[in-house]
């Protein structure tokens, strides 16, 4: 375990956990050793928030969480996603919009006026970024290992053709990018997500409106809602570039080192610069003296 200086203030006391899903509860599949135990801990002295980059609304969440074996009002509160967030701006929205990639179904539920041709479009949805045999596309098929992914978005590649395919037709539209994790691990391998889409378009001078961590949408949601104050929260995630972005809010931050935590460690996703954690370790459960350390200083 690793503690930084920059805690905000060591006499806060914490008082709320959000919490990642993927790199912090599991990876794709079975929830990591230990996990329910350490939530169910937890969550005897903390409100518990799941907080993920993922499109589908929360409760499509809390049904795979309970196929998993977490349970609501046993392991945690309340689910917040990304696609939470960008529905609410989205739902009402009366002109046309194109899917990039795979399809969102969510349209459908709400009405959203979709198109099949991208020239008709005033709007663009960033989907799970496919090649054209309708596969993911594996990181390190695009990204040569050991390279800055920050440099590599910043420049035009032939291995980006999937992307750069687009870039005509997307001037002068919105592009909506509701996740924006750079990768997520599938079936054992890092493949492309929509932010690191999202990143490179927005580097080619495309209009993009990201939601989800880093940016303040989706953790100014769960503040308000659970009326809590960004002194009293610890953000558990596995990633800096996304996770940990929040910390411009002043919420205090806690990295869980994952296969992809060091893959975006040099990305300048918000606001240009790369964040440290409060205090760093390799599972949930090792939080538990921090998070004890917290309430002994803010009783004294």
């Amino acid at each position: 375990m690793t503690f930084s200086n920059s805690i905000k203030n060591q006499n806060n006391l914490i008082t709320t956990l959000f919490v990642d899903v993927y790199g912090v509860l599991h990876e794709g599949g079975n929830l990591f050793p230990g996990v329910k135990e350490s939530l169910e801990k937890y969550k005897k002295y903390y409100k518990i928030i799941i907080i993920s980059n993922t499109t589908p609304e929360c409760e499509e969440v809390i049904k795979s969480l309970s196929t998993k074996g977490l349970e609501q009002g046993v392991h945690y509160d309340a689910v917040i996603t990304s696609g939470d967030v960008f529905i609410e701006e989205i739902k009402n929205n009366k002109s046309l919009i194109y899917t990039m990639y795979s399809k969102y179904p969510t349209f459908e539920k709400y009405s959203i006026p979709q198109t099949s041709d991208i020239t008709q479009a005033q709007n663009v949805y960033i989907g799970i970024p496919q090649n054209e045999k309708g596969e993911d596309i594996k990181i390190f098929d695009v990204v040569e290992e050991g390279k800055s992914v920050m440099s590599f978005l910043k420049d035009k590649n032939y291995k980006l053709d999937f992307i750069e395919k687009y870039i005509e037709s997307l001037k002068g539209k919105k592009v909506y990018c509701a996740n924006s994790d750079l990768v997520a691990i599938k079936d054992g391998e890092m493949c492309v997500r929509q932010g690191f889409v999202g990143l490179y378009l927005q580097n080619r001078n495309i209009d993009v409106k990201f939601f989800g961590k880093p940016y303040r949408n989706i953790f100014e949601k769960a503040l308000r809602e659970h009326n809590v104050k960004p002194q009293n929260v610890l953000m558990i995630g596995d990633q800096y570039s996304t996770d940990l972005g929040c910390d411009s809010l002043g919420l205090n931050t806690a990295l869980i080192r994952s296969q992809i935590t060091d893959l975006t460690k040099d990305l300048e996703y918000f606001h240009n610069k790369i964040c440290t954690p409060d205090v760093e370790v390799k599972h949930i459960a090792e939080l538990e003296r921090f998070l004890t350390e917290n309430r002994i200083r803010a009783e004294k």
